[in-house]
């Protein structure tokens, strides 16, 4: 009798078996890898906008600060914008609404904007941290101004936002 070459049905079940218990585990890594890739790239996305308004603000000066304030200790305003362009543009006409960190993002889903940013400044002899967490201060009469920063990606305040911290001697 001649035998015959090739699987038998039985072989070929286990082979498939034992490529899916393989495959199926790194398909779900892959994903897995893809997701937190996405995930990062928005991350650094607001990192990279935030970082720009923030450059943009402390180019500007001492005197746009004060102009911020106009006559108090601290400015508290928001805007919404889709891109850097869109940023600058709102940057260079000063066009803030004024209000909290809340009111723009309860208003921001009307906006049809991407994305919100809220900006603090305030009056403070504070210049910055060590590293255990305590404020350097300056001396007594001497005062800097305080910007904080926060873009958020609007829809998803919680999980989307950056902030950013500059002192700037005045």
């Amino acid at each position: 009798m001649e035998k015959k070459k090739g699987f038998t049905l039985v072989e070929l079940i286990t082979a498939i078996a034992i490529l899916s218990i393989i495959i199926v585990p790194l398909s779900q890594i892959s994903m897995l890898s893809y997701k937190t890739t996405a995930n990062n790239s928005k991350n650094i996305d607001l990192y990279n906008l935030n970082q720009y308004i923030m450059q943009t603000l402390k180019s500007k000066g001492k005197n746009y600060m004060k102009f911020l304030y106009s006559g108090s200790n601290s400015y508290e305003g928001y805007f919404y914008f889709n891109d850097k362009d869109d940023a600058s543009s709102i940057l260079e006409s000063n066009s803030f609404t004024s209000g909290t960190y809340s009111q723009m993002v309860s208003n921001g889903s009307s906006s049809n904007k991407s994305y919100g940013c809220c900006l603090q400044l305030s009056t403070s002899s504070t210049i910055g941290q060590k590293g255990d967490g305590t404020d350097i201060t300056l001396n007594s009469g001497l005062d800097t101004v305080k910007i904080y920063v926060k873009v958020v990606k609007i829809g998803q305040e919680t999980d989307k936002n950056s902030d950013l911290i500059f002192y700037m001697g005045r």
